[in-house]
């Protein structure tokens, strides 16, 4: 557990409770679906669509989850990682308003994407675009992300397909050979420690988890199956208490950190 209540639980209720959360959809092994299940009846997540069965690799169980989503014609879809507690609304709400920034309809707009976007600041936008509503097959054509034959559209160049949190890397990365010696060392200035969630136009993600699919190709994160369909994903600020818990001693720092912000 991590303060009163377990990891999940932490991450569950963050998502819960943002406005532009429509619904939650939890991927498990086979051996966890009812104890996830118990868990969100216990901490009243009551955005959960549902809880279901994932794959052998985290790809196939994000591509599951998709798959549950297509029913609900969701225009933006995030994906997060259960074991990341420490997320906070104003990085969320960050990433969904650049995306939403990045999608408007005039394309001069695609190119005033703000890294400091304020946190307050999707409400007016949400409130112009009127994301919060369902949409009819109409309206989803009018807004240029469905076309007339019921069909995902496929972006135009210049709008932002996702959005994808991420800090600067502090130690020298070195590219090493089969044999573990240097093969050169890489920019630091130029990279980034990658994390979640990560926000996508719903189509632009299905569109490349089926091209991944057909052609077997595996990747790191879901940001690299959109890159590879020549999707434009954009980094914005991470934050580095943003961990993804995966040792003992990650719940230790997770600890620490949990009491500082509540401090």
């Amino acid at each position: 557990p991590l303060g009163d209540k377990p990891v999940l639980a932490h991450t569950l209720e963050l998502f819960n409770r943002l406005d532009f959360v429509d619904c939650i959809v939890v991927t498990a092994s086979a051996n966890c679906v009812e104890e996830y299940r118990n868990l969100c009846d216990e901490y009243g997540i009551n955005k959960l669509l549902t809880v279901v069965e994932g794959g052998k690799e985290r790809q196939d169980s994000i591509n599951i989850a998709l798959n549950v989503l297509r029913p609900t014609r969701c225009r933006f879809v995030a994906v997060h990682d259960g074991a990341r507690p420490l997320v906070t609304e104003k990085l969320v709400a960050n990433l969904y308003a650049n995306l939403l920034r990045g999608n408007l309809p005039d394309e001069k707009y695609h190119s005033q994407v703000d890294t400091q976007f304020s946190y307050k600041d999707w409400l007016e936008l949400e409130k112009n675009l009127d994301i919060g509503k369902k949409l009819s097959h109409k309206e989803l054509t009018k807004s240029g992300l469905w076309g007339k034959d019921g069909k995902a559209k496929t972006p135009s160049g210049s709008a932002i397909c996702g959005v994808i949190p991420g800090v600067a890397v502090k130690d020298t990365i070195k590219r090493v050979d089969q044999f573990g010696c240097v093969h050169d060392t890489l920019k630091r200035a130029e990279l980034r420690a990658i994390q979640t969630p990560q926000m996508f136009r719903f189509d632009t993600l299905v569109q490349a988890y089926e091209e991944a699919e057909h052609s077997g190709f595996l990747g790191t994160d879901d940001a690299s199956l959109v890159e590879r369909c020549g999707g434009k994903v954009l980094v914005l600020p991470g934050e580095y208490t943003n961990l993804k818990i995966t040792t003992v001693d990650d719940i230790t720092v997770a600890r620490r950190l949990l009491e500082e912000m509540y401090v």
